[in-house]
């Protein structure tokens, strides 16, 4: 039985075959994805970016990067220029958790809109190795920031996260208060 009926010849071609309301876990057809504008797509996006966090505070590189399309760009002004790919945000990744070894995030507060998803969030950690250049201080830190992601069919495609480098740098005793 067809999605849509069919209504004769139609003169841009035969019907497409409408998308149907899915939950993101629900992989029986990887083909069919949320309907644009529709309030489910905002529901799933909510959830990629829910596994997305999770995926962090489990530490599970290769769960997060599951939530990134393959050509993912990661910006933001604590690196010195955007990040593309899953690689790189694996790797990206990698280095801060190594820097944080018990790195934790606290989603505040996610905020959909389309195809794009903002969350507010709280990390904290012990500086326990290299960040950057900066030896390990053994120093607690908390920050407080906000990402957006934008998803399209069931990944984040860009993310751009906003924080204050220079509040954690002062936690860590680099930067004078």
């Amino acid at each position: 039985m067809p999605l849509q009926p069919d209504c004769g010849p139609h003169p841009r071609g035969p019907p497409r075959p409408r998308a149907r309301r899915v939950h993101p876990s629900d992989t029986s057809n990887p083909e069919i994805v949320p309907v644009k504008g529709d309030p489910m797509s905002e529901q799933a996006n909510v959830q990629i970016a829910r596994d997305g966090w999770d995926a962090w505070n489990a530490h599970d590189v290769n769960a997060w990067l599951k939530t990134l399309d393959e050509q993912h760009r990661w910006e933001t002004d604590t690196l010195p220029a955007p990040l593309i790919g899953r690689d790189a945000a694996g790797q990206a990744m990698r280095m801060y958790l190594a820097a944080f070894p018990d790195l934790r995030f606290t989603v505040d507060q996610l905020l959909s809109s389309g195809d794009y998803v903002v969350s507010r969030y709280t990390a904290t950690g012990t500086h326990r190795g290299d960040l950057m250049g900066i030896p390990p201080t053994n120093r607690h830190a908390e920050i407080h920031g906000c990402t957006v992601a934008e998803i399209k069919n069931g990944t984040m495609v860009r993310t751009w996260g906003y924080w204050d480098t220079g509040h954690l740098l002062r936690q860590l005793g680099v930067m004078p208060a």
